[in-house]
C-alpha cells in the first residue's frame, strides 16, 4: 500500500515521505475508507462502536507511529492495529479452487480445502510467491506450525464447526463453503 500526502499535512505525521512500514504490520483495501474518514475528520459522522476490530483502520495512526503500537486505538479504530490478515476464496473457475490463508507480511500459509495441504512463502525471500517453504522443516517448521494452529484457533474462534476443524486439525473439504462472519445470512 503507498500512502502519498500533501506537504501541507507533513505537521500532522511522524514519519518522512519514502518511510518503509515494514511488517508486522499489515495494511489492506479496506483500510482506505477509515483513512479517509479520519484524514476528513469526519469521525463526528460516525456512531460510537460502529466500527467492529474487524473492520479497516486508519492509517493515519500508522504515520504517526508506524510501530501500530500507539495512536491507533480510538473509535474509527478499536483495538490495536492489526499484525496479519485473513483471506478466503471460495470456489471459482473450477471446484478445487478453494483455500483459507493467513499472512503477516513476512509469511502467507495456504491451506487449500480440496486438497488437504498447506503452503508456505517466505514473502521477504519470495515476494512474488513462487517457492512453497512448506516441506522445508529445517527452517520453517515453527513457524508452519503457528500459522496452522492460528488458523484452527480463527476458525474454533469463529464456531465454523466440525467440517472446518476436528480434534484440533484442520479438515479437508471437498465443497466449497460460503461462511464468513460477514458473509450474508
Amino acid at each position: 500500500m503507498l500512502v502519498r500526502w500533501p506537504k501541507n499535512y507533513e505537521s500532522n505525521v511522524q514519519v518522512q515521505r519514502g518511510t518503509i512500514i515494514a511488517p508486522p504490520v499489515v495494511t489492506e483495501l479496506r483500510d482506505i475508507f477509515h483513512t479517509i474518514v479520519d484524514i476528513a475528520n469526519l469521525t463526528e459522522f460516525v456512531p460510537n462502536n460502529h466500527f467492529q476490530s474487524e473492520d479497516g483502520k486508519s492509517m493515519l495512526c500508522l504515520l504517526k507511529d508506524p510501530t501500530g503500537e500507539s495512536n491507533c486505538t480510538y473509535s474509527l479504530n478499536p483495538g490495536p492495529w492489526r499484525i496479519s490478515l485473513d483471506m478466503e476464496h471460495d470456489i471459482c473457475y473450477n471446484n478445487s479452487n478453494h483455500w483459507n490463508a493467513v499472512t503477516n507480511g513476512q509469511y502467507k500459509y495456504i491451506y487449500r480445502a480440496n486438497f488437504d495441504d498447506e503452503q508456505l512463502f517466505d514473502l521477504i525471500k519470495d515476494p512474488t510467491e513462487t517457492v512453497d517453504v512448506s516441506e522445508d522443516l529445517d527452517t520453517y517448521g515453527k513457524i508452519l506450525l503457528q500459522f496452522r494452529e492460528n488458523m484452527v484457533q480463527q476458525f474454533e474462534r469463529e464456531k465454523r464447526g466440525a467440517t472446518w476443524v476436528k480434534n484440533g486439525k484442520l479438515v479437508r473439504r471437498i465443497k466449497g463453503t460460503t461462511y464468513s462472519p460477514h458473509y450474508p445470512k
